[in-house]
């Protein structure tokens, strides 16, 4: 639809199949440009089950409680395959599951105040650390993943729940398609992949809500 960034988004994502993504974690080495690798096997701060390329000129605070400091970044979030009722399982979660989320949630002034005694009895139910729960998302979504090619691959870290399941034949080999005037790689079908996303993603949503889904402090150092 832009064939670049969306104005009021700030956010790029990229997504490799498991096998890659783990290789990429191990073997990624940018320090001298200025970019760092952040993930759960590398960082015993890092709180998210996904990894991070961070930019080291820039100091950025996500709005997640008692969250380190890390810099603007990428995220590059594993693709695994998957049996489409197990990964439905999976997202429908737990009591559990549900405490982990309110967890990572800082308590605002411009919150209902139901919403900020949730995330206090969260702390005191589950008071483990963010990375130990992101350790335990990953492995937990370890134990879903095929390590043969399915029907489907999902995004189990995704914000869409089960609409982060689709057709493994629409990933395909890949097609190229321009971004800000460069190439760059992207699923074969992507209207069946954008469409079980969000609908009929050629149509902007309403002008309220075009705005930005990510609350973060950030500036040069």
């Amino acid at each position: 639809r832009h064939k670049g960034f969306i104005p009021w988004d700030d956010d790029i994502d990229i997504g490799m199949l498991r096998e890659d993504y783990e290789k990429f974690c191990r073997q990624y080495k940018d320090e001298q440009k200025g970019y760092q690798l952040k993930c759960i096997h590398n960082d015993p701060q890092y709180y998210l089950p996904f990894a991070k390329v961070i930019d080291t000129r820039i100091s950025l605070y996500e709005e997640v409680y008692k969250a380190p400091e890390i810099g603007a970044y990428i995220d590059v979030f594993p693709l695994d395959y998957v049996e489409r009722d197990v990964a439905m399982t999976y997202y429908r979660g737990s009591f559990i599951q549900t405490l982990e989320d309110l967890r990572y949630m800082q308590i605002r002034k411009n919150r209902a105040f139901w919403k900020n005694a949730l995330i206090l009895i969260s702390r005191v139910l589950c008071p483990r650390s963010t990375h130990s729960i992101a350790k335990t998302r990953d492995a937990r979504s370890l134990k879903i993943s095929s390590s043969m090619p399915t029907d489907w691959i999902a995004n189990l870290y995704g914000a869409w729940g089960t609409r982060e399941i689709a057709p493994a034949a629409c990933y395909g080999d890949g097609e190229d398609y321009t971004f800000e005037g460069r190439s760059y790689r992207g699923v074969a079908d992507y209207d069946t992949y954008l469409s079980g996303l969000y609908g009929d993603y050629m149509i902007p949503p309403p002008p309220e809500k075009r705005v930005t889904h990510h609350s973060f402090t950030a500036c040069w150092k």
